[in-house]
């Protein structure tokens, strides 16, 4: 029986896409927000690399919805192969 989030992204890819990817990006990028850097309401300091993982998330989600799409049967985007394309 696939789950909840498999069954969504089958019905609503683009959906389930926007979710992940506003709310995981907010997830990693509260500590930075939070930080001295941002806020200043949380002592603690990041990395730089850090923003990079949060420009990152947005890419990592819709990777994510589209294997989700893969594994359960129903694909995100067309496939094609050099040898199903017309000559």
């Amino acid at each position: 029986m696939p789950s909840l989030l498999r069954r969504a992204a089958q019905r609503r890819p683009l959906a389930v896409f926007s979710c992940l990817a506003v709310g995981l990006g907010w997830l990693v990028a509260l500590p930075m927000v939070l930080s001295p850097a941002g806020l200043g309401l949380v002592p603690i300091q990041l990395p730089e690399i850090w923003l990079i993982l949060v420009a990152c998330t947005p890419t990592a989600e819709v990777l994510e919805v589209d294997r989700i799409g893969i594994v359960c049967g129903q694909h995100t985007r067309p496939v094609t192969t050099e040898a199903a394309r017309p000559s």
